[in-house]
Parts: C-alpha cells; structure tokens; sequence
C-alpha cells in the first residue's frame, strides 16, 4: 500500500506480476495499524503473513538446515498462529562521516556488526523475553521497543497489529526469529532531518528522532561499533548468546534428513487395533 512515496517505488513495484499495489492518501502514521490490518484480511486469510520494514531482513533458528516451507509447517503442526521477531540493529564499523550507500550493497556484507550488551529484558510469556533498548539506548539514549508478533497466521481468530506490534489470540510458538534492522546506512542522518521536518512518524516518535539528531551533531565522527559488538555470521549464533530461543522439540528438526521433516512436523494420529 503505498501513501504518497516521492521515490521509484511505484514504478518499480509495478513492473512485478506478483505485486499487487494499492494507494491511500491517509497518512501512515495515523492509520499504520488500520492499513497493515486491512492487507492482512484481504489478503492473508488462511495463510502465515511476514510484516516486516524496508529495511528488515528476516530469518530463523537453522534456516540453512530447514527450509522454510518446514518451518511453517512444524508452527501449523503444535497449533501455533504467532511468532515472536526480535529486532537486532546492524550497523558498520565506519563513522556515519565514512558511510556511502548504493543500491547494489549486499546489506549483510556491508552492516556485519551487532551489539545486545544493552539490551534490557522483560518476560513476555514463559518462554520468551521482550527485549528493549540495545545499541540504540547505548549511543543515543533511546529506549526502543525490539520485539514484535511480525510473522503470523490469520487462523480466523488471532487480531494483528494490537498497540502495533502485537496480537489478540496468539498461540505463540516454541521458537523465536530475528529481524536483521539497516537502519545506520549513509542516509540516515538526512532520514533524521528529514523526520524531524515533517512529522511523518507521528508525535510518539518524535522524541526519538531528536534523540538521534542531537548524537550525530555531537560528533561528527559518531560510530556504533563498541568493543562489546560482534560482527554476526550466522543466525544460530543469536540462540548462544540468548537472543533467540528455541525449544528442542523444533531443534531436532535440523537433525532429520529433509523428507523426514515432514513427517515429523504431521499431527500425531492415535493408534487404532482391530481384526
């Protein structure tokens, strides 16, 4: 749904067969919830729906080893309809002064580094923790909101999009994903200007983003990378350091050989005897 985009994004969107593009004059920052909620009944009923930004990259516990149509099918098979998405900040290690961007960069090559030092924890149910702050809290004193109901599966009965990133009815799954975040490329200090001009994110934002602007005029040679960061080079790593969870049940799926996946994600049926 695009409100109003000033870039190529129409024109790009709308050479693509499998795109469908709607537009709305209502600004996003209104009716954010209204919109992604409207493109979820319309268009996911009956099938698992990924909400993620421009600039998220999503991926899982052992995405090398289970494909994804596996992984989909080992939540529908414990009855789950909810996954909870982390949000982990990816930067370089240059000074925003050094960044230059294209749109040919490989974002994962480019924006290797990642630092949970400062992320602080709060339970979100018995097996999963709501992570806040981070990087961000760490170099501009923000404190964000890092986890989100972002995959789901409209089932008829869970609710999308309550107070944004959460859900109604959700049966949350076993195991946690990760939404790689690219925010700290070249453009973001105009982003921040740009932002702060405007309003387009809305007054509950705004803080942050004055936030940002007054670290990026302290220095004009601002990095994030800190010695406590790390450059990430697998998403299994983010499970030893307890950013991720993931429950042995769905581990020992890694283990089995790929036509054995489906098998062991199918419902148990009970045993029956007879002449």
């Amino acid at each position: 749904m695009d409100n109003g985009s000033a870039d190529r994004s129409l024109a790009l969107l709308s050479n693509e067969a499998d795109v469908t593009v709607l537009e709305s004059a209502a600004p996003y920052h209104v009716y954010e919830n209204e919109m992604k909620g409207y493109l979820a009944q319309k268009y996911c009923m009956d099938r698992w729906c990924l909400c993620a930004d421009i600039d998220e990259l999503f991926d899982y516990p052992y995405s090398k080893e289970i494909s994804l149509s596996h992984f989909l099918r080992y939540l529908q098979s414990r009855g789950f309809n909810a996954v909870i998405t982390q949000m982990l900040d990816m930067f370089s290690e240059l000074s925003f002064s050094e960044l230059t961007s294209s749109p040919e960069d490989d974002l994962k090559e480019k924006y290797p580094y990642y630092d949970i030092s400062q992320i602080s924890k709060t339970p979100y149910n018995e097996h999963i923790m709501a992570h806040h702050g981070g990087i961000r809290s760490q170099i501009f004193g923000t404190q964000n909101g890092l986890t989100k109901v972002s995959l789901f599966r409209m089932d008829r009965q869970l609710v999308p999009f309550v107070h944004w990133h959460n859900a109604s009815n959700a049966k949350i799954a076993d195991v946690s994903c990760v939404l790689l975040h690219f925010p700290f490329v070249a453009s973001f200090r105009d982003k921040v200007r740009d932002a702060l001009a405007t309003g387009r994110y809305g007054f509950l934002v705004d803080s942050e983003y004055a936030a940002y602007d007054r670290g990026l005029a302290e220095s004009s040679e601002l990095s994030l990378k800190l010695p406590s960061s790390h450059r990430l080079a697998n998403v299994d790593e983010l499970l030893a350091r307890d950013f991720l969870v993931a429950s042995e049940q769905y581990a020992r799926l890694r283990l089995m050989p790929t036509n054995q996946h489906l098998e062991a994600t199918e419902p148990r049926k009970a045993a029956t005897s007879g002449d």
